[in-house]
């Protein structure tokens, strides 16, 4: 039987692989807000952190070294078309962030806000324990209206 990956909306996300097994449709917060022919972008599905952009290839390969010419040249538009997004809907700042642990490739443009010097003690350099704080104190209705907010301002700027 498959893995099932839970969002933080408590509902299925995925039966299996994430990036491959999607469960349809996904609560607003997970929309898809950008897809091309080797990408696509949304929200991140774990974390509750407004305008934290999952940029995934839609082919199942771990790393970027596996990526084709056309993927790698594309990955670069989106990674860029995805921030300058982010920062039109109020993400000022950002890190991107990707490691080769996961079995389907994606990167995550992480904003920074100011709660994370907090949850972090100021070593933003530590983001597992911005993703804890995420999942521990950000799933609530309000943290999640401010995710699907950010999530239709992102959107809208690709549309």
């Amino acid at each position: 039987m498959a893995d099932t990956e839970f969002s933080f909306y408590k509902t299925i996300y995925s039966e299996g692989c994430p990036g491959c097994s999607r469960v349809e449709p996904q609560p607003t917060g997970l929309d898809v807000v950008l897809e091309t022919k080797y990408f696509r972008v949304h929200q991140d599905y774990a974390l509750p952190i407004p305008g934290m952009m999952v940029v995934e290839v839609k082919r199942h390969v771990k790393s970027v070294m596996e990526f084709t010419a056309n993927e790698s040249d594309e990955f670069v538009s989106v990674l860029i078309r995805t921030r300058k997004a982010m920062k039109e809907a109020g993400v000022i700042e950002a890190n991107l962030v990707q490691e080769e642990k996961s079995s389907h490739f994606h990167a995550w443009w992480l904003p920074i806000y100011p709660w994370m010097k907090e949850a972090t003690e100021g070593k933003m350099r530590n983001i597992q324990l911005i993703f804890d704080h995420a999942k521990e104190s950000m799933t609530t209705e309000k943290h999640i209206e401010e995710v699907e907010e950010m999530t239709k301002r992102i959107k809208a700027l690709f549309a």
